[in-house]
């Protein structure tokens, strides 16, 4: 069976198994957004994203917002273990026919992502390619295990938010690739949400700085499929009520125009919105940290349901075809 056969995750998972791992390593690989190491008292925080030209970045992003595209995603990872950013190094594969100023344009975006995240860009390697390949690498900490916001940290009867709304990101990528018959205003309130996603670092150093159990996963890959995994990992289930979905005006905007079914559009991720479960009696405490959305609740029965129907929640796939 080959790669595309068997699907990301299951090779992801398959490539993870029996790997030589330290006793420092306190979440190993393939288990987490991130692996995590115990060094000097805290936890070392380590990820790496990697994205090319056709597959990630559609023709119309300028070269700036690719820049700033790999180094949100990393960042994104960081955010969903609740990591403050240290550094972030990314390897470039560069065609010949790249001019030096889009070069130069992309380490623009990626130099702005980082000071709006307080991370240092530290280096990198560059290597003829074929397309333009970017890989990032990030590094960030924790001041304890205990902060870690993994997801196996779900419990039944947990409520699960959302740090903001979702689907947007969907609206921008078609905007870029099919230039729907909509208003230019509706175009420029949408396209940022993919072509300048907003990690949430932020949000989530204060929520891993209750120490309360929280398990955070990103919406790289779609906020029901988010769900999905972090529900697999802890053991458990989700219910979730539409009604509670925090969507954009823009958004619905969006699916009435062009007639894009609203579960496609907040299947396809790239949001960067973390799903997040807090303990009941937490929550509170939480959302004074940070602004969240209550969409739901952890459940001991399996499986993730929306409004009371089993979801066959499928998100991105890097071997196949988008869900």
């Amino acid at each position: 069976m080959n790669v595309e056969q068997e699907g990301e995750k299951r090779v992801v998972e398959k490539l993870a198994r029996g790997l030589t791992s330290a006793r420092s390593v306190k979440v190993k690989a393939g288990e987490d957004d991130c692996a995590s190491t115990s060094l000097a008292g805290k936890q070392l925080v380590q990820t790496t994203d990697i994205m090319l030209r056709k597959t990630h970045f559609p023709k119309k992003m300028s070269y700036e917002q690719i820049g700033m595209k790999i180094a949100a995603a990393n960042l994104s990872d960081l955010a969903a273990m609740g990591a403050e950013p240290l550094t972030l190094l990314i390897a470039f594969g560069v065609p010949p026919t790249l001019e030096q100023n889009q070069l130069k344009r992309i380490m623009s975006g990626v130099s702005k992502t980082c000071k709006e995240h307080s991370c240092s860009y530290v280096g990198g390697d560059t290597k003829k390619a074929r397309e333009l390949t970017l890989c990032g690498s990030a590094t960030g900490v924790v001041n304890s295990e205990k902060e870690l916001l993994k997801r196996t940290n779900a419990k039944p009867g947990d409520i699960v938010c959302l740090t903001g709304s979702v689907g947007n990101a969907a609206c921008g990528l078609l905007i870029l690739i099919e230039n729907p018959r909509i208003a230019t205003k509706l175009k420029n309130k949408l396209l940022p949400a993919f072509t300048h996603p907003k990690a949430r670092t932020r949000e989530a150093r204060k929520l891993a700085q209750m120490k309360a159990r929280i398990a955070a996963m990103d919406i790289t890959d779609g906020v029901f499929y988010t769900c999905s995994e972090i529900a697999r990992a802890s053991g458990v289930g989700m219910d979730l009520e539409s009604g509670k979905l925090p969507l954009s005006k823009e958004l619905l905007e969006f699916a009435e125009k062009t007639g894009k079914p609203l579960m496609k559009l907040l299947s396809y991720g790239e949001d960067y919105e973390l799903v997040v479960t807090v303990p009941e009696k937490k929550l509170k405490a939480a959302a004074k940290k940070t602004r969240l959305y209550p969409i739901g609740r952890v459940s001991k029965k399996k499986g993730v349901r929306l409004d009371g129907k089993t979801l066959s929640a499928r998100g991105y796939d890097a071997f196949k075809s988008r869900a």
